[in-house]
């Protein structure tokens, strides 16, 4: 949710009308747009019953991600490139 909200700020910055460099009625109708992704997605992710945090999903990696993420192409540990 925190990467969420951030890039739903950062947009809003972009594309707001006061700021964008954009036509006016399009910087409107692109902020609306946004804001009503950011609200179903709030809602969506509130109601959902799995969670989205980084530790929750590590718990479903399989042991091969598990290794590329702690080891990747180290030519020791990870297998490296046979090349």
């Amino acid at each position: 949710m925190k990467q969420i909200k951030e890039n739903h700020r950062r947009l809003i910055f972009k594309w707001h009308p006061d700021t964008s460099s954009e036509n006016r009625d399009s910087s409107i109708e692109m902020t609306q747009k946004l804001n009503e992704a950011y609200r179903i997605i709030r809602e969506y992710c509130s109601r959902y019953k799995f969670s989205f945090t980084e530790e929750e999903a590590e718990k479903y990696v399989s042991t091969e991600e598990w290794w590329w993420n702690r080891f990747g192409s180290d030519p020791i540990w990870g297998g490296g490139d046979d090349s």
